[in-house]
């Protein structure tokens, strides 16, 4: 027997909202899941030892497993009860420098204001040879900005881009039609500091 197709009902798409107004959450899943999920599975085998993720360590389980040897989460909000550190990534000075084999950083730089004191807490708080696996909005509809949905606060504005730094880690994009790496190669944190 044949499946008869139902019309789809798209609702009134004559408007100047959202469909959703949680960023497709209230649909199932935002679309730039499968994006995210499709990268971090690519590199799962990077999220191994000692690992600290944003907000929550759902994609640490899921795609780490048994690799990793420590989690930690990482939010500003200290309501969050998944997270073991309460902190602004750009203003994280109490994490440990060298603490981290992986770092997670889904969608949030975005969202950070002092993106160059976020990177380069990144930066200070991976080990040598320590791996970033962050993703960043192409485009998404703007939203205020509050310390919950991850943004920093209270930071300084700084003249310099934070593209700065994008020279100076190892870059692999994935999607769109490009997919490849660019140089230089991973290098450790005194090659790094010995350049700025």
């Amino acid at each position: 027997m044949t499946a008869v197709p139902h019309a789809l009902d798209l609702g009134d798409l004559r408007r100047v909202t959202p469909i959703d107004a949680q960023f497709g959450e209230g649909r199932g899943q935002p679309v730039d899941r499968h994006y995210i999920e499709r990268f971090l599975a690519a590199h799962a085998s990077d999220i191994r030892g000692r690992v600290l993720e944003v907000a929550t360590d759902d994609y640490t389980r899921r795609f780490g497993g048994s690799r990793v040897t420590h989690s930690d989460v990482i939010h500003a909000d200290a309501g969050n009860p998944k997270a073991t550190i309460v902190a602004d990534l750009a203003e994280a000075h109490d994490v440990g420098s060298n603490a981290y084999d992986c770092f997670i950083c889904t969608q949030i730089l975005t969202c950070i204001y002092s993106v160059q004191d976020a990177v380069e807490t990144t930066r200070r708080i991976l080990r040598p040879g320590g791996v970033l696996l962050v993703t960043c909005r192409a485009s998404a509809r703007a939203a205020p900005m509050t310390a919950t949905a991850g943004a920093s606060t209270g930071a300084s504005p700084r003249s310099r881009c934070a593209g700065c730094c994008a020279n100076r880690f190892r870059v692999s994009t994935s999607g769109s039609r490009h997919t490849g790496t660019s140089s230089p190669p991973r290098h450790s944190c005194r090659d790094w500091q010995s350049k700025t």
